[in-house]
């Protein structure tokens, strides 16, 4: 499969998780990455997981830690994840 969007190809790149995304987005917010003055916009969608890779692809550099949902939010860098974080409890 040829993904042509760079960001859903990063984010397959990057998964451990595997399972099935809701084809509506929970919502989307912006941030600023590191000392960048570009704007990003992310949209996040809901992930039913069905399993856990044994090996992916940046296993070397990725960690896997589990948060209850308001653990989650408070770790959350960006105020716009916490407050879509905050909307599935």
């Amino acid at each position: 499969m040829r993904i042509r969007n760079r960001p859903l190809s990063e984010g397959l790149s990057k998964r451990r998780i595997i399972g099935s995304a809701d084809a509506s987005p929970l919502g989307s917010f912006y941030y600023f990455k590191d000392s960048s003055t570009r704007r990003y916009r992310v949209t996040v969608h809901v992930l039913e997981m069905q399993t856990l890779a044994k090996s992916f692809p940046e296993k070397a550099v990725r960690k896997t830690r589990w948060f209850s949902l308001d653990e989650a939010a408070r770790a959350a860098s960006q105020l716009g994840l916490r407050t879509l974080l905050l909307k599935l409890r």
